[in-house]
C-alpha cells in the first residue's frame, strides 16, 4: 500500500446497479429541490457495521450528506434491504426526546424519504470502531428508496447537515482517534480490475504515483452558520485549447459529492453546456448522441480556486455502446445554481478531503495546471445579497442591545448615587470635567467651613439651610420688607418660605 499498516484503514467499495433511474439530491443550504436522473446506474456502496457483536450492512459513503441511517428490524417497507437487529447489540441505546419518548426522524432526498427513531450504538469503519454513534433506524422508505442497492447511508459531509448524527461521523472519528490525521480520500475506479476504495486517516501511495501533484482548493461556506457540504468555487468551464465563452466567468459554486454519479449542471446552463459538448455532432437528442464514438466529443476542462485547471477528457464523461449511442454523464440541477462535480469526476481524480485544513485535493497526473496553493480553507464567501442582509440585520441587532446595555448601565449609576447623596453624573465625562467638579465642591466646602454659622443640608445638593433659629427669623423679616417684582414665592414650607432671585441659577436657591 505504501502506507504503515496501522496508520491506513481502508474500506473497500463496490459498485452497483440501481433499478431505478430517477435520484434526487435535496440540498438544504439553498432550501431547493435538485432533481437528478441517474443515467448511469451505478453505485459505490461499502460496508459498515453497527452494534456488538457487529452486524454488517452495505451503505453509500456520501460526501454531500451528513446523517447515517440504516433499515431497523421489523422494516415492512424497506424493500430488499438487509436490515439492523437492535435487540441482538450488547452496546445499543434508544434515544429519548425532551418528553421521554423514542426520539424520530425523517429526511426528504427529494425523490423520496426515510424515516424512524434515532438510536446510539457503536459504529465499526474497517478496523476502526467508534461508540456511541447516533444513527437513524428506518422503519419507512419511499418506494423509490426501496429500488437502491444499498441497504444505507453514511454521510462524509459538516454538521451543518446534520439531523440525526451529532456529532457527525468525522467529528466523532476525529474525538475518539485524536492521532489520526483528519483527512480521508476516494479512489474510485471504472477499471473492474482495480478496487475501489476510501481510505481514512491518509491516502493510497500506490494510487497516487510518484509523478502525481496534488492540486488543492479551499472548502467555503455561503453564508452564516456552520460548514455543510465540501463546497468549493469553481471560476471557470469550457473546451480545452478553445476560446470559448466561459459557463462559469462570474465564480460558480460547486459540491464535490460521491453520491451523486454524474456532474450535476445548473438549470439556466445545461443546455448551454449540452451544446458546447455536441457542437461537432449531428444527431444528437439533449445528452444522447447516436452514429457516434467518444473521440467525437471535446475535453473539457474545469478551473477551481484559486488557479487549479482539471481536463476533463471525453473518455471521462461519455459513455458508448457499441452500436454508436453515446450518452454524456450530464444532469441537470433543476432550480438550484450549485454544480455538482459527483463519481465522474472523482473517477478522473483522487480526492482527499482535509478536514482539518478545510480543503479538497485533487491528485493530477496529467496535464493539470496551478496547484501553487496549499493553504487552509474555510472562507465565508458573502457575495449574495441574502448574505450581506443578515450580516446587516445581526449588525443592526448588535448595535440595539449595546444601546440598551448602555442606558441600564445609566439608569442602575443613578440609583447608586441617589442611595449614596452624590449628584449623577455621565460615565463619559472627561477628565477635566470631573477634575473642575472636585475642585468645586472643595472650594464649597472651604467656605462652609470658614462660616460657622450655617451648615449644609446634605440631604439635598441645591439647598443652602441657615441653621440659626434667630437668624433665620431676621432673614424672614428682611425677605417681607425688602419683596419687590424681581423676586416671587417658590413655596411655602412651614416656618419659611424659598425666594428664588431672578438673576440666581438653581445652585443658588436658599432656604430662608
Amino acid at each position: 500500500m505504501g502506507q504503515e499498516e496501522e496508520n491506513l484503514f481502508m474500506i473497500p467499495l463496490l459498485k452497483k446497479r440501481r433499478k431505478k433511474n430517477n435520484v434526487h439530491r435535496h440540498l438544504s443550504e439553498e432550501d431547493t429541490d435538485i432533481a437528478l436522473t441517474d443515467y448511469f446506474n451505478n453505485q459505490y456502496v461499502g460496508e459498515l457495521s453497527i452494534g456488538t457483536p457487529r452486524q454488517k450492512l452495505n451503505v453509500v459513503f456520501d460526501t454531500g450528506s451528513s446523517d447515517i441511517w440504516i433499515p431497523g428490524r421489523g422494516c415492512t417497507e424497506c424493500g430488499d434491504h438487509s436490515t439492523f437487529d437492535s435487540t441482538a447489540s450488547s452496546t445499543y441505546e434508544a434515544v429519548l426526546n425532551k418528553d421521554g419518548e423514542f426520539a424520530s426522524f425523517e429526511v426528504d432526498y427529494g425523490s423520496g424519504k426515510v424515516s424512524g427513531y434515532q438510536a446510539k450504538d457503536t459504529v465499526g469503519l474497517g478496523s476502526l470502531s467508534l461508540d456511541g454513534v447516533t444513527f437513524g433506524e428506518v422503519n419507512f422508505e419511499d418506494h423509490d428508496i426501496q429500488s437502491f442497492m444499498m441497504d444505507g447511508i453514511a454521510g462524509l459531509a459538516f454538521r451543518g447537515l446534520a439531523m440525526v448524527t451529532k456529532p457527525t461521523l468525522l467529528e466523532t472519528l476525529m474525538e475518539q482517534y485524536p492521532s489520526m490525521a483528519a483527512v480521508f480520500s476516494l479512489y474510485l475506479s471504472n477499471d473492474p480490475s482495480k478496487t475501489s476504495h476510501l481510505v481514512f486517516g491518509t491516502y493510497d501511495l500506490d494510487i497516487v504515483g510518484p509523478n502525481a501533484t496534488w492540486h488543492y482548493t479551499p472548502v467555503v461556506k455561503r453564508g452564516l452558520g456552520d460548514f455543510k457540504y465540501w463546497t468549493v468555487k469553481m471560476f471557470g468551464l469550457s473546451r480545452l485549447n478553445q476560446n470559448d465563452d466561459d459557463l462559469c466567468s462570474d465564480s460558480c459554486y460547486a459540491i464535490v459529492d460521491s453520491g451523486t454519479s454524474g456532474i450535476a449542471v445548473p438549470e439556466d446552463v445545461y443546455d448551454d453546456l449540452v451544446k458546447l459538448v455536441t457542437r461537432e455532432l449531428t444527431n444528437c437528442k439533449d445528452i444522447t448522441c447516436y452514429y457516434a464514438k467518444q473521440s467525437d466529443f471535446p475535453d473539457l476542462v474545469f478551473k477551481l480556486a484559486p488557479d487549479n485547471e482539471f481536463p476533463l477528457k471525453a473518455t471521462d464523461y461519455v459513455a458508448c455502446s457499441k452500436w454508436g449511442e453515446c450518452v454524456i454523464k450530464f444532469q441537470k440541477s433543476s432550480g438550484s445554481t450549485y454544480w455538482i462535480l459527483g463519481d465522474v469526476f472523482i473517477e478522473a481524480y483522487y480526492t482527499l478531503y482535509d478536514v482539518d485544513n478545510l480543503r479538497v485535493g485533487f491528485a493530477c497526473q496529467g496535464q493539470c495546471n496551478g496547484g501553487s496553493w496549499h493553504g487552509r480553507g474555510g472562507y465565508v464567501d458573502v457575495d449574495d445579497v441574502s448574505t450581506w442582509a443578515q450580516l446587516l440585520l445581526a449588525f443592526a441587532a448588535l448595535s440595539i442591545i449595546s444601546i440598551l446595555a448602555y442606558v441600564i448601565a445609566l439608569y442602575f449609576r443613578f440609583l447608586s448615587q441617589q442611595l449614596n447623596k452624590k449628584p449623577f453624573s455621565l460615565p463619559f465625562f472627561s477628565s477635566n470635567q470631573q477634575k473642575n467638579r472636585k475642585e468645586e465642591e472643595a472650594s464649597q466646602s472651604q467656605q462652609q467651613q470658614e462660616t460657622p454659622s450655617s451648615s449644609v443640608d446634605t440631604s439635598n445638593p441645591f439647598l443652602n439651610t441657615v441653621g440659626n433659629e434667630e437668624k433665620d427669623v431676621s432673614r424672614k423679616q428682611q425677605a417681607v420688607d425688602t419683596s419687590s417684582s424681581s423676586q416671587q414665592t417658590a413655596i411655602d414650607n412651614n416656618d419659611g418660605i424659598i425666594v428664588l432671585d431672578d438673576d440666581d441659577d438653581v445652585d443658588n436657591i436658599v432656604r430662608v
